[in-house]
């Protein structure tokens, strides 16, 4: 798959589709490799994670996701999070490149817990020759997001992540994890559409997102999945739902038929 002389992709196989939307829903559901969350550790001991892979998404906005992905090439930035899901990410940024857009991927500048930092991303692209082909074509690049601690605070950005966050083919920022979630669309607005893919994990979660958490037969919290497309210009108010001025996740995605699973 190939843009043509007009820039636009060729119309995909339902095979290219499809993998591509099973390789993000597993990307997102890899959101489970947080070992710093006891609810996690606990459920992948108890049930494995073959069995939490497969529920549905909470929020589901892949369908606006995937028509990003297959329309006119241009540049998305994904923001990293756990060391141990940015394994899955990279079987997403290779399809991306491979589909004609630019990737530009923004890890941590220093450790932070078990998050990826760009020398971990790196390692990552360097030992697999297809993704290194195309960081040696500059349609795949790796850059720090200034941070050293969890998310991508917005007062902490170095000038090369502004540059990018500022040029005009930046289609969307695809950001990785609750913290990466909390520290960007919560209580600030984006120029540029945000997908939040992420797994909910706890009260606060809840509370941000406003989806409640489902319970297993043994009365343990499982964790749902979500792929959610923010618009320029919206953000999630991090109040309680029914305080006045709150905002919930679910309230500023209940567009474009999105599929809610209660």
């Amino acid at each position: 798959v190939a843009p043509d002389a007009s820039g636009t992709l060729e119309c995909p196989g339902s095979t290219t589709r499809k993998l591509f939307k099973e390789l993000t829903l597993l990307a997102t559901q890899a959101n489970l490799f947080d070992w710093q969350s006891p609810t996690v550790r606990a459920l992948i001991s108890d049930i494995g994670i073959q069995h939490l892979a497969s529920r549905p998404l909470a929020i589901d906005h892949y369908d606006e996701y995937e028509a990003m992905v297959f329309g006119t090439p241009s540049t998305f930035l994904y923001l990293t999070d756990n060391t141990g899901e940015t394994l899955f990410d990279a079987l997403v940024w290779f399809m991306l490149c491979e589909l004609g857009h630019t990737v530009v991927v923004a890890a941590k500048d220093k450790p932070a817990g078990g998050d990826a930092t760009v020398r971990d991303v790196m390692s990552i692209i360097k030992k697999r020759k297809a993704l290194k082909q195309h960081l040696d074509r500059r349609n795949l690049r790796v850059i720090s997001n200034g941070n050293d601690t969890y998310g991508t605070f917005l007062d902490r950005l170095p000038e090369e992540f502004l540059a990018v966050y500022r040029d005009p083919s930046l289609r969307a920022i695809i950001g990785k994890g609750q913290a990466n979630f909390y520290t960007t669309v919560v209580r600030n607005r984006l120029d540029v559409q945000y997908v939040a893919q992420f797994l909910i994990k706890g009260m606060t979660a809840e509370k941000v997102t406003g989806i409640r958490l489902r319970r297993n037969k043994e009365g343990k919290k499982v964790p749902r999945p979500v792929i959610a497309v923010i618009p320029p210009g919206e953000c999630v108010t991090q109040v309680a739902p029914g305080m006045p001025g709150a905002r919930t996740l679910k309230e500023i995605t209940e567009w474009g038929g999105c599929r809610y699973w209660e």
